[in-house]
């Protein structure tokens, strides 16, 4: 999987937000989500939702762009 940008999307109070997270901190979550479900079921499931658009994080995520 070639990660370009990581983003955790909340859904409360009946709005959806993104929690903000510095660049180590995407590296960091990513990993451990990532790899605990990859570890656990084999893979990390995945769903694409044409409305969200994350551009490439080149901060976060060099070596992949």
């Amino acid at each position: 999987m070639k990660l370009e940008n990581f983003a955790i999307l909340v859904r409360t109070d009946g709005v959806t937000g993104q929690l903000v997270l510095t660049a180590a901190e995407q590296r960091l979550f990513s990993q451990i989500i990532i790899g605990t479900l990859t570890d656990t079921y084999g893979q990390a499931g995945f769903v694409t939702t044409p409305t969200i658009d994350l551009p490439p994080d080149l901060k976060a995520f060099p070596q992949n762009n």
